[in-house]
């Protein structure tokens, strides 16, 4: 199959947005399997810049670690006064 000029090097980007992952983790094969029929190859994208994992995506050091805490600590907080918040809304409507 002839790759169209435009298309070449296209990437599929999908997001976890967390929670239950069971219909995009039995969805996957069959999307690699038709994305693979219509001709593309599934590459990380380390390979597309022709660099290693490590390189794309470093360790943290410890300073950047201690600066990523606060956010991690706020985002899991949010998470959880949202599910607090269903939570309260289904028990209100049982």
């Amino acid at each position: 199959m002839q790759v169209k000029p435009q298309f070449r090097g296209s990437v599929i980007l999908m997001h976890d947005g967390g929670g239950d992952r069971s219909a995009t983790v039995l969805a996957l094969p069959m999307l690699i399997d038709a994305l693979r029929a219509h001709g593309y190859t599934i590459v990380p994208v380390s390979a597309l810049l022709g660099k290693t994992t490590a390189e794309v995506m470093p360790k943290l050091t410890f300073r950047q670690y201690l600066r990523a805490l606060p956010d991690s600590i706020a985002f899991s907080g949010l998470a959880l006064v949202g599910k607090f918040i269903t939570l309260v809304f289904f028990l209100a409507m049982c």
